[in-house]
Formats: C-alpha cells, structure tokens, sequence
C-alpha cells in the first residue's frame, strides 16, 4: 500500500513554506564558474532508472569516490553528510530544502506524488525495465523506504518543486549534471524558492548534499 499519511503531507507541504539555504545568487555563479573557470562539461539528466542490483554490485566504486573528492576539493566545495541507505536522495534534497536531512520521508512521498499526478511525463522512462511489470508498480516499489531514488525521481521533484538541481558526479566525462524542471508549478502552489538544490553523486546511486 502507498503511504495515504505521508502522500498527504507531501500535498500540504505545497500550502506551507521551504526555503532552500542556498543563496540563488550564490548557486547561479557556482555553476557558471565550474563550466568556465574549470572546464566541467555540463550535461542534461535524462530520466532512467537504476541499473539492476547485480550489476550495481559489480560496479567499480572506489576510483569513482576517488575523483569525486578531488572533484569537489577543486571547486572549493564540502559534502554535508547524510544517513547512507535506500534514501539518501531523498536525505540529500530534505537536507537542501529544510536543513535537515529528517524529511526525507516527506521528499520521497513529493516524489512519489509527482508520479503519481503526472505518470505521462515519466512512463516512456520506465517501462521496459524487466523488473518492473507497469508503471503502476514502480511507483508503489518506489513508495517504499528500502527503494534507491533514481533519475525519474529527480526529475519529478524537480517538477513538483519547480526547482532545479545540480549534481556534482563521480563520473569521468560530466563533472556537473543539471535536472531542470519539466515546467514552472502549477499556479496557486507554494513558492519552494528559486535557488538551484545542489548534491552530489557518486556512481549516479549514492547522493549527499553540498554546502556552498
């Protein structure tokens, strides 16, 4: 069963307040300077879902984290630290949006809200995975706690918030991954704010947020 409680406050999150930390200011001249002042190529995330588990786990990691690392000591930038489990996007943009990584039950349920109010901008990216039977049951798999957030799901809390983020990756060839929204919020929604979320990702399954 889909989670009715926290389905409903990702609803009411929308009639309340959130305040990304983040200067908008601030991110806009960060993301310019890693393209010019450090050559990072910029790339558009195309929604996809995680690689299955057995080829996540055959995944070489450590040079990945390596870079990371150098990556982001070379930009003049700091991880914050969050919970390292099945939810640590959703950990990593609670942490953007509210201080605190303790919503992420709240983001994940935005997530899952988005696909669900809107499944014909996102089905195209997940049918054809062979674990996955329908639409239908990725969302309700993605419902779940134990479940790794994905492409899709930034890009639906990109739409739901109307915000866009930016990834610093462990990847060798696109340094700065950006997810834009599909579309501004629906009129008469709240106002998350302006200012890109920024997190970063290591083999494009583990994310933590940054602090500018």
């Amino acid at each position: 069963m889909l989670n009715q409680a926290a389905l409903a406050r990702a609803r009411a999150a929308r009639e309340g307040r959130g305040a990304p930390p983040i200067d908008a200011a601030v991110a806009s001249r960060a993301a310019c300077a890693l393209e010019s002042q450090f050559a990072v190529r910029r790339s558009e995330i195309t929604p996809r879902l995680n690689p299955p588990a057995e080829q996540l786990a055959a995944t070489p990691r450590t040079q990945d984290r390596a870079r990371l690392v150098e990556r982001l000591a070379q930009f003049g930038l700091q991880e914050r630290q969050v919970t390292d489990d099945a939810s640590c996007q959703f950990r990593a943009i609670s942490d953007q949006l509210y201080g605190t990584e303790e919503h992420h039950d709240l983001v994940r349920a935005m997530a899952v809200e988005q696909l669900l109010t809107a499944p014909e901008q996102y089905v195209e990216f997940v049918l054809g995975r062979g674990d996955t039977t329908s639409y239908d049951d990725y969302v309700q798999r993605m419902s779940l706690a134990d479940q790794l957030g994905d492409h899709v799901t930034l890009q639906a809390l990109a739409d739901y918030l109307g915000i866009e983020l930016f990834l610093v990756s462990s990847s060798e060839d696109d340094g700065l991954q950006r997810v834009a929204p599909a579309a501004v919020a629906p009129e008469g929604l709240v106002d998350f704010g302006h200012a890109p979320l920024w997190l970063t990702t290591w083999a494009n399954v583990h994310y933590k947020s940054v602090a500018m």
